[in-house]
């Protein structure tokens, strides 16, 4: 029963069982698996190739490769004529995954490749420029199915397993996070609640801190720069925009201060005090 239901749609291959199942007029689509595009009646221009990739999804101009990658990627119209939600590049198990209640999309142009990339999604925001963000690894920007944030989460570049998962991306945009863990957020707490950066650059293991020490770290403004293992993610302290942190477990809290060497410390505790500048190892500013 692949393809049962066309009735104007044309130029589709369809191999697997219920492949392409409810199209009726969609066009120019690849889908090989079992129940991939399952549910479509109109989508066009779509690959999707895997067991149930794109079964409940409403695509446009997608390409889907995985199993059940892209399973639920929505349309905030349910039209597939949006141009909110399509030209996305979704490769890996359960990547983009989503869920019939949270589905994926106005995330236009979204790249996910990997396991579980992008799996949840991440904000409930309907702008129309949610997505335009890149992430490649296992879990990456993965979001978390406990809650998701009403902030928007557009156009970020996650390299890394898990960078900027479990929440990472949340009331976030243009956020850089390279390496294992970089901008990663909590399973237990809400994104905004303590991390309102943007524009940030995290480079490093666990740069801008541990899961388990999110909670305990408020960050804020535009700009933050964080490069090296632990930097900017020291336990207890309030980042401001700005600042500098360059060295294993390199801190910089007070706005525009810049802190270069392991375990350097810039600007006051708590973030009262601005413009610290630390160089060297376990060199600080505080005053």
């Amino acid at each position: 029963d692949t393809n049962a239901a066309l009735t104007t749609g044309n130029i589709n291959i369809a191999i697997g069982d219920s492949s392409n199942k409810a199209n009726t007029t969609g066009t120019n689509n690849v889908s090989i698996g079992n129940e991939t595009l399952f549910a479509t009646t109109g989508g066009s221009s779509n690959i999707a190739i895997g067991g149930f990739a794109g079964r409940d999804a409403i695509p446009v101009g997608d390409i889907l490769i995985g199993n059940s990658a892209g399973k639920n990627l929505g349309n905030s119209t349910n039209n597939p004529a949006s141009n909110t939600s399509h030209s996305r590049v979704v490769i890996g198990n359960s990547a983009m995954l989503g869920d019939s209640t949270n589905k994926h999309e106005t995330n236009l142009g979204d790249v996910a490749i990997g396991d579980s990339a992008k799996k949840y999604k991440a904000s409930t925001a309907s702008s129309s420029s949610n997505g335009a963000g890149v992430y490649i690894g296992q879990f990456t920007g993965s979001g978390f199915n406990n809650f998701r944030s009403s902030g928007a989460s557009r156009y970020h570049v996650a390299v890394g397993a898990f960078a900027m998962s479990y929440g990472g991306a949340s009331a976030r945009d243009g956020q850089i996070a390279i390496g294992y863990s970089a901008s990663i957020g909590s399973q237990t707490v809400e994104t905004e609640t303590y991390n309102t950066s943007t524009k940030g650059i995290a480079i490093g293991y666990e740069s801008e801190g541990a899961s388990a020490d999110y909670a305990n770290i408020t960050r804020s403004g535009v700009g933050n720069i964080a490069i090296g293992v632990l930097a900017g993610g020291t336990t207890g302290s309030t980042i401001s925009g700005g600042t500098v942190a360059v060295g294993t477990s390199a801190l910089a809290e007070g706005s525009d201060s810049i802190a270069i060497g392991t375990n350097a410390t810039a600007g006051d505790s708590g973030g009262a005090k601005d413009d610290g500048i630390a160089i060297g190892n376990g060199a600080s500013s505080k005053f």
